[in-house]
């Protein structure tokens, strides 16, 4: 009788063990699942974002290129609308000149 009860308790531990072993590997299952799905969503959004910012990126740049571009056709036009007065040009020059003899 003896032996009927420690091969029951024999059993029981063995079936304990075993269950706690298929738990174990159920846990690792469901965290490993967890971890792809979340590294996925991560990517995704990750992906997301460096998508935005791509966009924010290129959108400033090509407003700031725009913006020099006008500024300095602006510029030009400033410039060359002013009158060349090479006469007074000369006579400076021939002032400057003749000041330093």
């Amino acid at each position: 009788m003896e032996f009927d009860i420690i091969g029951y308790l024999v059993g029981v531990e063995e079936k304990a063990s075993t269950l706690l072993d298929d738990a174990k590997k159920e846990a690792r299952h469901r965290l490993d699942m967890a971890r792809v799905s979340a590294d996925n969503q991560y990517k995704t959004e990750y992906e997301k974002i460096i998508l935005q910012l791509e966009k924010d990126y290129n959108l400033k740049k090509n407003q700031l290129l725009d913006s020099h571009k006008n500024e300095l056709q602006e510029y030009r036009e400033e410039i060359e609308s002013h009158k060349k007065d090479i006469d007074g040009f000369y006579q400076l020059l021939d002032d400057l000149l003749l000041k330093v003899k």
